[in-house]
């Protein structure tokens, strides 16, 4: 047992920093959610051939004994995955016979979008799906909650 010193400040002032900070971890949260739309983006517009992405992040309930951590699936780009895998977000059916044929631009963008693991982690939380979509010359984002199913 360790024995510790209460804090000099007073109990507005707790309140004064503790709600100052939360206003700032909301603002810090809203300018990551907008620099990894922006990213993303970026990504979707400069990736010839690509006209949406999906990205997955979750933390299971149960995971047979060991931690339950936050993980993101890799990127699908136009709805599939690398192995032609669809995701299970935004109603995209798998395909039987999918196939996914992806460049190396593609594989590159996945690549960048699986090292935005973090930023993306903290920008969105838990258990959520993103896609950007090709508009048009514009981007669309949407995000929608995930179940991982255990």
């Amino acid at each position: 047992m360790t024995t510790i010193q209460p804090s000099i400040l007073s109990v507005e002032e707790i309140d004064k920093r503790f709600t100052v900070s939360r206003e700032e971890r909301e603002a810090i949260t809203k300018a990551k959610q907008q620099e990894a739309q922006g990213l993303l983006a970026r990504l979707l517009l400069d990736t010839k051939g690509l006209d949406s992405i999906i990205v997955i992040g979750y933390t299971p309930g149960f995971n047979d004994g060991e931690p339950c951590v936050h993980s993101q699936d890799g990127a699908y780009l136009n709805g599939l995955g690398e192995y032609g895998e669809a995701p299970s977000a935004f109603g995209v059916d798998e395909s039987d016979d999918a196939e996914s044929d992806w460049s190396a631009a593609f594989k590159r963008t996945a690549n960048i979008v699986g090292a935005m693991a973090d930023l993306l982690g903290d920008a969105f939380g838990t258990n959520w799906a993103i896609r950007v979509k090709r508009d048009g010359d514009s981007v669309t984002f949407e995000q929608e909650e995930y179940d991982c199913g255990y």
